[in-house]
C-alpha cells in the first residue's frame, strides 16, 4: 500500500476511515446493549421495542441525506459556473 502524502486529508485515509467505522459500530453496540438492559416502555406503543430509537435515528439521517441530494439537483451549478471563458494570464 502506498504511503499517503503529507497533504492528504485525514478522513480519506483508509486506516482512519476503518478506525472510525469500528468506533461507530462499537458505540452503537454499547448503546443497544444499554437499551436492552435498561428497558423502557413506549409512550405510543410502537416506540417500545428494543432499538426503536436507533432505527428512528438511522431513518431520519437517511431522509435528511435524501432531501439534501434532491435539493442539490435543483440548486447546484456546474463546476465552470464562475469561469468567464478567458484563460488566466501566466
Amino acid at each position: 500500500m502506498a504511503e499517503p502524502e503529507k497533504n492528504d486529508a485525514p478522513l480519506i485515509r483508509p486506516v482512519i476511515v476503518r478506525a472510525l467505522a469500528v468506533v461507530a459500530l462499537a458505540t452503537m453496540a454499547v448503546l443497544l446493549g444499554i437499551d436492552v438492559v435498561h428497558g423502557h416502555t413506549g409512550h405510543f406503543g410502537f416506540d417500545g421495542f428494543v432499538g426503536f430509537y436507533m432505527f428512528f435515528g438511522l431513518l431520519s439521517g437517511l431522509v435528511i441525506i435524501g432531501v439534501a441530494k434532491g435539493l442539490g439537483v435543483f440548486v447546484s451549478r456546474p463546476d465552470t459556473y464562475y469561469d468567464d471563458g478567458s484563460e488566466a494570464a501566466e
